[in-house]
């Protein structure tokens, strides 16, 4: 099929095709066709007579010229000429004539048959041409080094090339002759005949749908991104597209994945950036944390040191060092604990206790803080003997950490609550208070550490932000869960913890290591 559709061309590119590489076989052609006429004009003289001499051999010219070329049909108009002054011109059967007219009809056919040969040899150079630049036209899509889709303007695919068949899967004579549309996702489907007349309205070499995303449907139905570009062709009179269409998968791949790396790369330097910042905030805090209780235990040494202090005094200035002492102590027992948890080295001594006693020495300890602020403790360690297997200490400090938390947030006069039961195969410990409460969205990072509920009564710099996480590192460290409630702001908080009372062949590792 020609690129115009031509059955005429198509007859040519066949009839040229098998005679034009042979000179001899295009001539034997004219003395063919020549004696074809010549013996179907004498097979008529029982008819005709005398009569009509040159009238077979026009068409013989014409065949002659049109498969032969100008050779050929001079040859042919040649033969034809001596054959009709020989039979049909008087005196028959002689090369002589009678009359000057008949020696003009004569040439008047040599002249015609002439002109029909050139005619004919002229358009079947130029029919040649077409065809070889059309089989060149073939190759240069066939070694394409993108897959070729030529179309027509009703958007009929007219040609493909063989990268056409891998991209889509479709044998060519399976996709030839079918709608463009076919290739088209069905959700644009319906705006493609627009975009198609768009272009033939103004036909010139351009990207198709710039800006946009574009995407072929395979024969298996799947979709592959693609790249197109458009080029219109004229071809006899008929106007096409030639689109050149590019697999971008890998493309988009790499721009996928390169996207995904640079939001990486912002992510972490903002988590450095938010690292940095943190370790300057933490810094800052422990300096604070540390110099505090420091500043009194220097205070008061140096007075008891001068030996000026009343004895009164004195026995307030020592319960104040080793006060303060005491909170230095939890604070570096505190960072080593973190930095045990971080390195993944936190060290359990289990042992068979009574979990009532854990909690009620809990309670000693932290009593003298909520004395101080006139907070009731209220202690329900019902039943009071309930074993389970735990380290003592490290749970005495998660229970500690967490009373010392609700008083710290509850006001004085306030009340803290502490509740202990059992459930199947589970121990419950509450801590419940009546302070400050916590805020909905503060809720989720409570026990984050370094992170702090602030109030107006209490900034959120108030502390290091570890007690609460290592409440739950070490129950977790047991096997067991915690959980935070509140209200909202001014409403109180609870906290529960959840241990089992059959511990695991082996304690579960913090969380965080």
């Amino acid at each position: 099929m020609s690129l115009a559709g031509g059955g005429v061309l198509d007859l040519r590119r066949l009839t040229t095709g098998a005679v034009r590489s042979s000179a001899l076989a295009r001539h034997a052609i004219g003395v063919g066709a020549a004696a074809a006429a010549i013996l179907l004009r004498l097979g008529l003289d029982p008819l005709w007579g005398l009569k009509f001499p040159f009238i077979l051999f026009f068409p013989a010219v014409m065949l002659s010229g049109w498969l032969g070329g100008l050779g050929p049909g001079i040859v042919t108009t040649v033969l034809c000429a001596a054959a009709a002054e020989y039979f049909w011109i008087e005196p028959a059967r002689s090369f002589t004539m009678r009359s000057g007219t008949d020696l003009v009809s004569l040439l008047i056919f040599a002249a015609i048959g002439a002109l029909i040969s050139v005619l004919n040899d002229a358009w079947r150079r130029a029919a040649a041409a077409v065809i070889e630049s059309e089989d060149r036209f073939r190759l240069a899509v066939e070694a394409a080094p993108a897959a070729m889709i030529m179309v027509d303007r009703r958007g009929t695919i007219v040609l493909v090339n063989a990268l056409t068949e891998q991209l889509l899967g479709y044998a060519r004579d399976e996709i030839v002759g079918q709608s463009i549309e076919r290739l088209v996702p069905a959700r644009l489907r319906d705006h493609h005949p627009l975009f198609r007349a768009a272009f033939y309205a103004d036909p010139r070499p351009r990207p198709m749908g710039a800006g946009r995303d574009l995407y072929a449907v395979r024969k298996d139905g799947s979709e592959v991104a693609v790249e197109i570009g458009l080029s219109p062709i004229d071809s006899s009179g008929a106007a096409f597209v030639l689109a050149a269409v590019t697999d971008i998968t890998v493309r988009k791949q790499i721009e996928a994945e390169r996207a995904q790396l640079l939001v990486d790369e912002q992510a972490a330097r903002a988590e450095l950036e938010r690292a940095s910042r943190l370790k300057d905030e933490f810094l800052a805090v422990l300096s604070h944390e540390l110099r505090t209780p420091l500043n009194a235990v220097l205070g008061y040494a140096q007075l008891l040191g001068a030996g000026t202090m009343p004895p009164e005094r004195a026995a307030h200035a020592v319960e104040v060092i080793q006060r303060n002492a005491q909170a230095l102590a939890r604070l570096v027992e505190s960072l080593l604990d973190l930095s045990r948890i971080i390195a993944g080295k936190l060290e359990l001594d289990l042992e068979r206790l009574n979990l009532c006693s854990a909690v009620d020495a809990a309670v000693d300890v932290i009593r003298p803080e909520a004395d101080a602020k006139a907070i009731a403790l209220d202690v329900d360690l019902a039943p009071a003997e309930i074993s389970i297997l735990a380290d003592r200490g490290r749970l005495e400090q998660a229970f500690w950490n967490l009373l010392s938390n609700a008083i710290k947030f509850t006001p004085r006069g306030g009340r803290v609550a502490v509740r202990v039961t059992t459930r199947d195969d589970e121990a419950r410990i509450q801590v419940i208070d009546n302070g400050e409460g916590i805020s909905a969205d503060f809720l989720p990072y409570v026990f984050d550490r370094f992170k702090q509920a602030g109030s107006q009564k209490r900034p959120a710099q108030a502390g290091l932000g570890l007690g609460l996480a290592l409440v739950r590192e070490m129950v977790q460290a047991h096997g067991g869960t915690i959980a935070a409630e509140s209200p909202g702001p001014g409403r109180g908080s609870t906290f529960t913890i959840t241990l089992p009372l059959t511990a695991p062949a082996k304690p579960q590792a913090p969380a965080s290591a």
